[in-house]
């Protein structure tokens, strides 16, 4: 679905239905491995009824009451008064008391998924948001945008999680340190002493690539593999595989930009959608247009503005949550 929602339709009390199945896609997105997977998923089911995509598009406008609200559902006997009171008309209250009753009548299988969403982890980011750390150790860590990781260092091991998003791992300033460094995925675990790399997790596999030093990767089955710099490496299920460079150079975020290669429209715009708020879709007349080039992530409404620079397309913004590229007319 392209365009703006039907006035018939807005001005219409949604479903229940409808509420609650955007409500499941929103905390499926919270704690997607792979946020740009579930964004093309959301998109499918916006581009399905008209009331679908005005049901996302006004739970976008709740992301703040929802995480004070979602940290309130560790007391489930406060959750629901809380949400009540998060609400300032009859249609906010309505779609918060449906998201304290899916989160509730879905049993301990719910609170698993609070206990691992990104708000408990010791660090995080949110959308369009980079975050530097220097650790204990001297090691530095950088998180990209909506990305969660644990930290936990003992006698033994300096130990990191990432639960979602992107990491980069700098420990060649703490070598002097005895206990190896490992960084643990859904797929699997690198271990280091001195290396400087990158983990992005996506909802199927874990991406790795080493820029300098040696890493030890280590699969779920138990499989090892030495990787060097300069070396890009798959976790997923079946194991570990190496990965030639795509369209998209994966450390170029740690510096602000977003640096591409003979991309499709589609792919640059989906990897863009990850550090805005709001749902950018692309007009599949134009979905397989290329571009390649240099682009700064701090101010991706701006990155947007300028495509139709380079590119035979338009720019259109329905409302602040819904943009649009399209063949230019």
């Amino acid at each position: 679905m392209t365009g703006d929602t039907p006035a018939s339709v807005a001005n219409t009390p949604l479903p229940d239905s409808v509420v609650r199945a955007a409500i499941h896609w929103q905390l499926r997105l919270e704690t997607a491995s792979d946020s740009q997977l579930v964004r093309r998923q959301i998109l499918s089911w916006c581009r399905r009824a008209p009331e679908n995509a005005l049901a996302w598009q006004q739970l976008g406008t709740l992301q703040q009451e929802l995480s004070a609200s979602l940290d309130a559902l560790g007391q489930p006997e406060l959750a629901l008064p809380v949400l009540q009171r998060a609400g300032t008309d009859l249609q906010r209250r309505r779609t918060l008391k449906l998201l304290a009753a899916t989160l509730m009548l879905a049993g301990p299988a719910g609170y698993t998924v609070h206990q691992h969403s990104p708000w408990r982890s010791d660090f995080t980011t949110g959308t369009g948001e980079r975050r530097t750390l220097e650790l204990a150790d001297g090691s530095r860590v950088m998180l990209n945008t909506n990305s969660a990781l644990d930290v936990a260092f003992d006698t033994d091991w300096r130990q990191l999680t990432l639960h979602q998003g992107e990491v980069m791992v700098d420990t060649l300033g703490a070598t002097s340190d005895p206990r190896p460094l490992r960084l643990s995925c859904d797929f699997g675990h690198c271990q280091t002493r001195g290396s400087r790399f990158v983990v992005r997790q996506h909802e199927h596999h874990a991406q790795v690539g080493v820029e300098q030093g040696r890493l030890q990767l280590l699969g779920m089955g138990g499989r090892g593999q030495e990787a060097g710099a300069g070396e890009s490496w798959r976790l997923d299920h079946q194991g570990i595989s190496r990965t030639v460079d795509g369209a998209l150079e994966p450390a170029a975020w740690t510096r602000g930009m977003l640096v591409v290669d003979d991309i499709r429209l589609a792919e640059f715009a989906a990897e863009l959608a990850r550090y805005r708020h709001g749902y950018l879709g692309v007009d599949q007349q134009v979905a397989n247009l290329r571009l390649s080039g240099v682009f700064q992530l701090d101010d991706p409404d701006a990155l947007l503005a300028d495509l139709p620079l380079v590119l035979p397309i338009e720019v259109r913004s329905r409302t602040r949550w819904w943009t649009t590229l399209t063949a230019r007319t």
